[in-house]
């Protein structure tokens, strides 16, 4: 299978281990697909922004799942 849906891959969860995890989505923009290495220069530009919004969230989640904050915080 090249690429399967979100829905299925929490499908899979739920038929493996029982249960479904809490699941987010990011999507990033591309905008070449030839086989090379590297990213365009609007992708990457992409990537980048997409990287400083979702920071601060994974930052909180980790120092959640570290013990470090309340879970009131990370909602």
């Amino acid at each position: 299978m090249h690429a399967v849906s979100p829905a299925f891959i929490l499908h899979l969860c739920q038929e493996i281990d029982g249960h479904t995890p809490k699941a987010y989505l990011l999507h990033i923009k591309g905008y070449s697909f030839e086989m090379k290495e590297g990213l365009s220069e609007m992708a990457q530009a992409n990537l980048e922004e997409a990287f400083a919004k979702i920071a601060p969230f994974l930052e909180q989640r980790i120092a959640f799942v570290a013990g470090e904050l309340p879970r009131k915080a990370t909602q």
